[in-house]
């Protein structure tokens, strides 16, 4: 019956699922298989399932969604010596131009690069550096 079927792969499915997820053995694996099955048939899914599930870990992790990775950065500060609104002369900015890392779309494919370049005021700057102390002893304090 194709209903029963589909029911069966829909609970294996769940089974993987968690498996994946949660720290199991094959004695774990097994509790977690439906009761009516034979004890033949959950031995040799567990056993199936425990095989292939480093390489699911490994999948599922390089697939998760994750911001782009800084690759490398460059900075510069500016000041306007010449301009048609005078309070924007002897301004001090910054240029930042980081180079970061896209996310992959396909399994064990090479990310490309792309450039991000911004403008920070001496203010700005500031404001991002009292943050970026603030993220840094965050991290400090993690054990």
């Amino acid at each position: 019956d194709v209903g029963s079927m589909e029911e069966v792969v829909g609970k294996l499915q769940k089974v993987i699922s968690r498996t994946i997820y949660d720290d199991r053995d094959r004695n774990g694996i097994v509790k977690l298989l439906p009761k009516a099955a034979s004890k033949e048939l959950k031995v040799l899914l567990a056993n199936s399932i425990a095989e292939f599930l480093p390489q699911w870990r490994e999948t599922c992790a390089q697939s998760t969604v994750s911001p782009p990775k800084l690759v490398d950065f460059d900075w510069r500060v500016d000041i306007a010596s010449s301009s048609n609104v005078l309070s924007r002369m002897l301004v001090p900015t910054v240029f930042v131009e980081m180079t970061v890392q896209n996310e992959t779309t396909e399994h064990r494919e090479m990310a490309g690069t792309r450039n991000v370049q911004f403008e920070l005021s001496k203010e700005a700057l500031g404001s991002l550096v009292k943050s970026l102390g603030k993220i840094r002893d965050q991290l400090a304090n993690i054990n």
